[in-house]
């Protein structure tokens, strides 16, 4: 795939199969709520990205944009990779899984992990790496 990078690959995929059975891709979704009274839930639910109270989920979708699963609601303070790695993927062996870089170091057994590349500093981009 143009623009995206093979981070991590399990050495038992590629050996074992030539194939990929289904192309999947995760992210965290963000939704603002009503500021909690009490100070301890609002320090939880505090996102600084957003400036605002929220809660947050993961979603994993499929090549068609369908949800198959959605993660436990976190408060907004908590990051996308802490809640992927808090939660257990429904995801068959030998199947690719796309991600953004928010979630770096996630890895998944027998899954193929893509993600986007960035631009390296002080080099222009290639024509077929469009920047992260």
């Amino acid at each position: 795939m143009k623009g995206f990078s093979h981070v991590c690959l399990s050495p038992s995929v590629s050996r074992e199969c030539s194939f990929i059975i289904a192309t999947f891709a995760h992210d965290g979704t963000e939704r603002r709520i009503v500021r909690p009274q009490d100070p301890a839930e609002q320090k939880e639910s505090y996102s600084g990205k957003k400036r605002d109270h929220t809660v947050k989920n993961v979603l994993l979708v499929n090549a068609l944009l369908l949800i198959l699963f959605l993660s436990d609601t976190y408060g907004g303070r908590v990051h996308d990779k802490r809640i992927a790695d808090a939660t257990p993927y429904p995801l068959p062996a030998r199947s690719r899984l796309l991600q953004d870089l928010g979630f770096l170091a996630f890895t998944l057994p027998q899954v193929e992990i893509l993600m986007p590349t960035k631009k390296p500093c002080g080099q222009e981009v290639a024509l077929e790496e469009p920047r992260a």
